[in-house]
């Protein structure tokens, strides 16, 4: 009889554990580092769906037509162009880019250790990949749960493979991995975008209402605001102030330089400078971030103009420093930096 109890006790025990297994698994370890993986999109409509989806559309403005070379500029000629853009990944490319993911799993747990925070776990998901040839300008960029590589990308990636430069794989195409993974794990991922939106709050910045936004914003800028899919599907603009004392408000932005530009990086990294007058906020002068306390705050040199970048440029950075013994693009020792790094290993501690 005792038998017969103990054995259903157990029975019971082991059901209610696994019904419950999440409460006995830490939330920082919810990803095995097997998990990292891509799935290549070999349907072509698929991948025209994606990179031609409303939501980014709706988000040009004359001057993104122009700076793509897409003459008239509107949505059915971008539509008809990009459809020729859309490539195959070649076995060798899938192969470099499988030599490329196994190599930064096997960096994994030296990367946890040396910046002290499990955030990376998070990076262990799927995501699926499409290859353009010369789609925004051979900018990588990200739609939902897809990131976009260039022709040239994949042809660095193997070039590298066949060589077997790992350091330079891992310097170049792993890095911007890394930056692109951040903005699929801000747009999909909850704990990491509600972790994203506190770190903003913490380095200065604060969102900025659209209909105040058109309201207050020169219509000279307002329509050369370059457009970005990794901003997306939530368009958010921010002020950013240095601190609570500081009468001024800033607005990072990046401008196209005129109304028709030949590329997307004809483009000056902007901080529109606002006074607040009796509730109202009043445009005062516009500076290139380059010459500013902002720039020196954040202490990066790219993709320093949306915090829904610099973010993804912290993190990608950072890895870069550990794998790398250091990276060019960021100063370490930066406010900004500083802040972001203690909320890291506060929120993710190993």
């Amino acid at each position: 009889m005792y038998i017969i109890l103990i054995i259903v006790i157990l029975l019971f025990i082991i059901i209610y554990c696994y019904k419950h297994k999440e409460y006995f698994i830490n939330k920082n370890q919810l990803n095995s580092i097997d998990s990292l993986d891509y799935q290549i999109i070999t349907n072509w409509d698929e991948a025209f769906e994606i990179l031609t989806n409303e939501n980014y559309l709706l988000s040009f403005n004359k001057s993104d037509f122009y700076a793509r070379d897409i003459i008239p500029p509107n949505q059915d000629t971008y539509k008809q162009i990009i459809r020729h853009k859309i490539k195959d990944i070649s076995s060798s490319e899938d192969k470099a880019f499988r030599w490329m993911i196994n190599s930064v799993k096997e960096l994994y747990p030296a990367i946890v250790k040396s910046s002290k925070s499990s955030i990376w776990n998070h990076y262990l998901c799927d995501f699926k990949i499409i290859k353009g040839d010369q789609i925004d300008e051979r900018m990588p960029h990200t739609h939902m749960k897809t990131i976009i590589f260039d022709v040239e990308y994949f042809k660095e990636l193997v070039n590298n493979h066949k060589k077997n430069e790992i350091n330079l794989m891992l310097m170049e195409q792993s890095e911007t991995l890394i930056h692109e993974m951040g903005h699929l794990l801000e747009r999909n991922n909850p704990i990491i975008n509600n972790f994203f939106q506190d770190v903003y709050l913490e380095l200065g910045f604060l969102p900025i209402a659209t209909e105040q936004f058109i309201n207050i914003v020169p219509d000279k800028f307002r329509f050369r605001i370059r457009s970005n899919p990794d901003e997306l599907p939530n368009l958010q603009y921010y002020w950013w102030k240095k601190n609570q004392d500081d009468e001024d408000f800033y607005l990072p932005l990046a401008l196209y330089t005129s109304d028709k530009p030949k590329y997307l990086t004809d483009t000056e990294m902007s901080l529109l400078i606002f006074k607040e007058e009796n509730g109202k906020y009043i445009y005062q002068k516009k500076i290139n971030i380059e010459d500013s306390d902002y720039y020196k705050f954040l202490g990066i040199t790219n993709n320093n103009y949306h915090p829904k970048e610099i973010v993804p440029e912290y993190l990608a950075m950072w890895y870069l420093s550990i794998v790398e013994g250091g990276a060019l693009g960021l100063d370490m020792t930066s406010k900004g930096f500083k802040i972001f790094e203690t909320l890291v290993q506060k929120n993710f501690p190993i």
